[in-house]
């Protein structure tokens, strides 16, 4: 099951899709499914079966502690490439 966590921010929501390591934004809640498809085949090269998503909208404090989840999973990654090109520097002197 492929979990689509979605969330309004402003005018927009906001799609995070762990699974794929991917976050996207719908203009409206009523396009959130299809930008999810669209996603997916896009990144996968497969056609999106509907039965294999789950769709959760958060609301309220959920939302702003996703909000928390999604900035520390970008923390991470731009740690892990701070010291990947750190490495590479290294080799290259």
């Amino acid at each position: 099951m492929i979990e689509a966590i979605c969330f309004e921010d402003g005018k927009f929501w906001v799609i995070d899709i762990p699974a794929l390591k991917g976050i996207t934004q719908a203009l409206g809640r009523d396009e959130i499914e299809a930008v999810v498809f669209d996603f997916f085949e896009c990144q996968t090269e497969q056609t999106a079966n509907p039965a294999d998503f789950k769709f959760t909208i958060l609301e309220g404090e959920a939302a702003v502690e996703h909000v928390q989840v999604i900035e520390k999973r970008f923390a991470d990654l731009d740690a892990k490439i701070a010291a990947h090109d750190a490495a590479q520097e290294e080799k290259a002197s």
